[in-house]
This record gives C-alpha cells, sequence and structure tokens, in this order.
C-alpha cells in the first residue's frame, strides 16, 4: 500500500465537489472556488462542509431547500434542527429570516459557524444540542433533515415549538419510511400541505445510478378550533 501524506485525505475530496444549482436562483459554491459566476439575478452560498455532513449534493438535502424556501419570509423565525454544514440555516438567513439552527455534532456546530462568517451572516443563536433546543424561541418555521427514527422521536416538540399556522418541513428519510413519518406527524396535528420526492442519483463507472428514492414533507400546525 502506498503510503498517504498526513492530512491529504481530508481535503483530497474537495477536487471532486462542484458548485451546485441547488434551488430555483440559488447556487451552492465551495468557499475556495473563486471562478464561478453565478447567473443574473441568483444568489451564492458559500460553503466549506469540512467533516460535517451536507455539501447541497444530496437529494435529501435539495428537497428540503426547495420545499423551505418559498415559506420563508423576512424577519421570519426559523429553527434548522440538526443544521449539519449549515445550508439550510444559511439559505432561510438569506431570505431574511432569524435562524436558530442546532446540532448534536461538535464538528456539524464548528462548520455551520465558519459557513455563516464566510457568507457575512449571522444566526441568532447556534447551539449544540440534541433535539430540539428548549431555549429555541416559537418559530414560523422549523427545517429539519435528518432521519425518520429521529423525527418520529422529535414529532412532539416540533408541533411543541410552532406558533399555530407555522409551517414545518421534514426531509431525510426514503419512500418506504414516508408512511410512518406522515402518519407521526399527523398524529401531532400538523396537517400536511406538501409532499415532494427525489432521485438519488451517484456515478458509478461513469454511469449514472439510482442510489435512494427520498422523500420529504411540508406540514402546517392546525390554528385553535380547526379539525
Amino acid at each position: 500500500m502506498a503510503d498517504v501524506p498526513d492530512g491529504s485525505w481530508a481535503t483530497s475530496w474537495k477536487k471532486h465537489y462542484a458548485p451546485v444549482h441547488i434551488a430555483p436562483k440559488l447556487f451552492i459554491v465551495p468557499t475556495w472556488d473563486r471562478t464561478f459566476k453565478a447567473p443574473n439575478g441568483c444568489r451564492v452560498l458559500r460553503l466549506d462542509p469540512g467533516m460535517a455532513f451536507g455539501t447541497g449534493q444530496h437529494a435529501s438535502t435539495q428537497l428540503a431547500v426547495n420545499l423551505m424556501l418559498p415559506y420563508v419570509r423576512h424577519g421570519a423565525i426559523v429553527l434548522d434542527i440538526g443544521c449539519g454544514s449549515g445550508i439550510l440555516a444559511l439559505a432561510a438567513a438569506g431570505a431574511g429570516a432569524r435562524v436558530y439552527a442546532s446540532d448534536p455534532d461538535p464538528i456539524a456546530i464548528e462548520a455551520t459557524r465558519d459557513n455563516f462568517k464566510a457568507n457575512k451572516l449571522t444566526p441568532s443563536r447556534l447551539v449544540r444540542a440534541h433535539g430540539v433546543p428548549a431555549s429555541f424561541p416559537r418559530a414560523d418555521l422549523i427545517v429539519a433533515n435528518i432521519t425518520a427514527p429521529i423525527l418520529g422521536r422529535l414529532a412532539p416538540a416540533f408541533a411543541s415549538k410552532l406558533r399555530a399556522g407555522g409551517v414545518l418541513v421534514t426531509s431525510g428519510f426514503v419512500k418506504s419510511a414516508a408512511p410512518r413519518v406522515r402518519r407521526t406527524l399527523e398524529a401531532q396535528r400538523l396537517e400536511k400541505l406538501e409532499a415532494g420526492g427525489r432521485m438519488q442519483l451517484d456515478t458509478r463507472d461513469r454511469k449514472a445510478v439510482v442510489t435512494g428514492l427520498w422523500r420529504a414533507f411540508v406540514h402546517r400546525k392546525r390554528t385553535r378550533g380547526r379539525t
């Protein structure tokens, strides 16, 4: 086995990380790429995921961004639970929201903090925590791109932290898990507004291969008196 210089494994992946047109008029661009020029009228978010999850290339992240952004309003309170490298938090902050983000992984928190700085944005609060931090305010919108079992456990906390009429965007689960996630969320008096799906395509032997079928939901917290 050939020797690999110390540290090269941690940076060699960068040559495969290209700009991603993640949503209409929004591009995710590596912080080290200074040659990319976005089309007129498009926003660019600079990102270095480091060792944290989230480059913008995964279908679940793309689903979450596309379902979330139409509901983001300037000045709205948005919670990103399980923020990873901060893509969803950054997209919401770039649209004018007041963003609170959390993740149990200290590497993710460090990456998100650095990515906010790289984009000259400031989160309202960024904390290392499991679940939904009690210190976070009630939200106009919560977004969570995490696994189906964790979404199930956090469903009551999501419902509690949403304002009446607030919106929850969930992603990170495959097609077979979608019915279970939907039932769990609707048991918390959250009504489904939208659903989305996307294939994950990866390259193997220079061919595009479907490696997963991912799903996402948009739910709204019912206002009092609605059934």
